[in-house]
């Protein structure tokens, strides 16, 4: 029978190694696996929920060259973070410079007139790194922050 991995049981003592080392590296330092050591984590309190676009906010299958932890996949989940944080939802963090962030590239592409679009065969611009991300003039009945493809519902409407 293989040993059962020791991770540090007090927050203040799991919270040191989580300051200095990855999860990877905890698992490692405690012959123990990665999902152990963010399951030790999250029970003693010390990780954030992972907040994922559901598929009506992020209504496109986003290609992996394409990042979606890009600059605008990223913002498009803190806006859907703030709106959870106003219907009550108690246990999402957002660092205050995320929320200013969020607010002022909102502001931007709405005084712009521009949605979010994608597109997996967009290759980028200098103005559009990323590749397959790109902001396209408002049209009638663009009523949030993206190009929402047909059969999808509205969303971000703020």
């Amino acid at each position: 029978m293989a040993n059962t991995p020791k991770f540090p049981v007090e927050p203040g003592e799991f919270q040191a190694f989580l300051d200095k080392y990855t999860f990877e590296e905890i698992a490692e330092i405690f012959e123990g696996s990665v999902s152990g050591a963010k399951r030790a984590a999250a029970r003693l309190g010390l990780t954030k929920p992972n907040i994922q676009l559901p598929k009506s906010r992020l209504p496109w299958r986003v290609l992996a060259k394409h990042n979606q932890n890009g600059k605008i996949p990223r913002l498009l989940r803190t806006g859907y973070k703030l709106e959870l944080i106003e219907q009550g939802r108690q246990d999402i963090e957002l660092a205050t410079w995320e929320i200013h962030e969020f607010e002022v590239w909102e502001r931007q592409i709405r005084r712009a007139g521009v949605v979010v679009d994608y597109d997996p065969d967009f290759e980028g611009t200098d103005l559009h790194p990323e590749g397959g991300w790109m902001y396209a003039p408002r049209q009638p009945g663009d009523e949030g922050l993206i190009r929402e493809p047909d059969g999808v519902s509205s969303h971000l409407k703020n």
